[in-house]
């Protein structure tokens, strides 16, 4: 079936669909990840840094583990020496992940509504499967950088099938780190992969295999999603697409819902 929505993914890499989502919906979405925030745990709180490596092996364990779970991962500088939380719980997680679409039913009824099914018969998936889901906070003021990135360095597969959908929930601008990508960039194949460590004696359970490419920022465009314009957004990007969010302590919110699918043979 020919798509112009499928044209479009081709070749920019991502698609940006307007009104997708209705004001309720959003509510909805973001009234859940507040509510996650308040059912995080009380211990054994884990941060989630893709520089940092400190207490590795504690944090990749928790993080591999989260496959077909619903799991927590705090915001650097959000949880002290003794596992104590520094900050408010309304802004200490960095996103919880990473089966949302099969353990909470809001999520589940966004990721397999028909409208999310309609865009999949549009792109000629045949049998997409749902890898992972997370809610992703971007609270202003706190945690680490966020390097750019190919999400198919931490999604890999041979062929690279995967697609991820971002659903935006706030204003999402330069002022508080919106989502930026480079056109055309998933034609240019995997830059790098975040890997089990060969190494069975070592610390790290997951290793680069190489440093990280450095990429110039003139090169990304921002996708500048407007609250009351075009909240009612979807972002659709393939894995290979070079993504961007520039780090900011502004005191602005961006809160996100994403899940990726695999296209299918």
């Amino acid at each position: 079936m020919h798509s112009t929505l499928l044209d479009e993914l081709n070749q920019n890499g991502y698609i940006v669909i307007e009104s997708f989502l209705n004001p309720d919906e959003v509510n909805e979405l973001y009234s859940a990840g507040r509510e996650l925030c308040m059912d995080a745990p009380q211990e054994n709180r884990k941060i989630f840094s893709t520089v940092n490596q400190k207490d590795a092996h504690s944090k990749e364990t928790y993080f591999l583990d989260s496959g077909d779970k619903v799991r927590f991962f705090f915001e650097e500088g959000a949880v002290g020496e003794n596992g104590e939380l520094l900050v408010d719980p309304m802004i200490a997680l960095n996103k919880v992940g990473h089966s949302l679409h099969i353990h909470h039913s809001i999520f589940n009824k966004m990721t397999f509504s028909n409208r999310v099914k309609e865009v999949c018969w549009q792109l000629n998936f045949n049998k997409p499967a749902v890898c992972q889901s997370m809610y992703i906070y971007k609270n202003p003021g706190i945690g680490g950088e966020v390097i750019s990135h190919q999400d198919s360095w931490f999604l890999h597969t041979e062929p690279n099938s995967v697609i991820g959908f971002w659903f935006a929930l706030e204003d999402c601008t330069l002022q508080n780190g919106c989502l930026q990508a480079i056109k055309g960039s998933h034609k240019s194949g995997v830059h790098r992969r975040y890997m089990r460590n060969p190494d069975k004696e070592a610390n790290q359970l997951l290793i680069y295999d190489r440093p990280a490419p450095i990429y110039s920022q003139s090169s990304f465009t921002p996708l500048i999603v407007n609250k009351g314009k075009t909240i009612k957004i979807c972002t659709l990007a393939y894995m290979l697409l070079l993504l961007f969010f520039y780090f900011t302590y502004l005191m602005l919110y961006r809160h996100m819902y994403h899940y990726s699918r695999q296209c299918g043979a």
